[in-house]
């Protein structure tokens, strides 16, 4: 897989947004813009901070995840709008729920969440709003509120020209187009210039590429020796399994050897 060289990483890529966004007075800035809320205090944000309760569990990977005295705010830049976006969103809430309250916690001690997308193309086929905000109340009276203190909210950044709210506007035309045209978007890109003059950036850039590419390489070839196993089962023959799949004779037969034992 091909990755973005570093010298042409912009605020909306991943690794840098992520670096940017650990500048409390940025994330206060982003969140203010984006919620139209005042952020009193922020505890300093953790770069792609990974949440996992349970060592059997599937861990979710913050690209910004950040509290202050009574919220939890996790927020996600994303190039391309990514798959299942709503049940995303949800299992993302349960994390953190788990993460903010303690053994023994009662369920009033939670905080309160937002969850925030920030996406460069529009989420939803045949709609192009640049905000898209979601809250639980009743489907008969929506003014009813099951009150659960979460949020959920989708910006598009492509639709940047419909929003009103002029910070907000020019946040998102930035995300969209790497203009900047006010005073924060300014700072944000000279924060951008800025860390792409630091060394250690670039190493830690390029050494995640490569874990990640490890990580996948690593993937692959566990899905070959599965289907390598499932072929030796129905006696497929080894040149046969070794042309389908790419894995060695040497391999196949290590795995035929530990089939032979783990059946007798």
């Amino acid at each position: 897989m091909n990755f973005k060289p570093f010298e042409e990483l912009e605020f909306s890529d991943d690794f840098m947004f992520g670096k940017i966004m650990q500048n409390p007075e940025i994330c206060a800035g982003v969140i203010e813009r984006l919620l139209h809320i005042k952020v009193i205090r922020i505890e300093f944000p953790k770069l792609q901070n990974t949440i996992k309760p349970y060592y059997t569990s599937k861990g979710v990977r913050f690209d910004v995840y950040l509290k202050d005295s009574d919220r939890v705010f996790d927020i996600e830049i994303q190039t391309t709008t990514p798959v299942a976006l709503g049940k995303r969103m949800r299992y993302y809430q349960s994390i953190i729920d788990m993460d903010s309250t303690m053994k023994g916690d009662d369920y009033s001690e939670l905080k309160e969440s937002y969850i925030i997308f920030i996406c460069k193309t529009s989420p939803f086929q045949n709609f192009d709003l640049p905000v898209y905000t979601f809250k639980n109340t009743c489907v008969e009276d929506f003014s009813v509120s099951l009150d659960d203190k979460t949020l959920k909210a989708i910006y598009n950044s492509s639709a940047y020209e419909k929003e009103t709210d002029p910070e907000l506007k020019a946040f998102l035309n930035f995300v969209c187009s790497n203009k900047a045209e006010d005073d924060f978007t300014e700072q944000i890109q000279n924060l951008v210039n800025q860390a792409k003059l630091m060394e250690a950036n670039k190493t830690e850039y390029m050494n995640i590429n490569i874990h990640e590419m490890d990580v996948r390489r690593e993937g692959k070839i566990e899905a070959k020796i599965e289907d390598a196993t499932k072929m030796l089962l129905k006696n497929y023959p080894v040149s046969d399994i070794c042309e389908i799949t790419g894995l060695t004779e040497d391999k196949i037969f290590e795995l035929k050897e530990k089939l032979s034992v783990t059946i007798s």
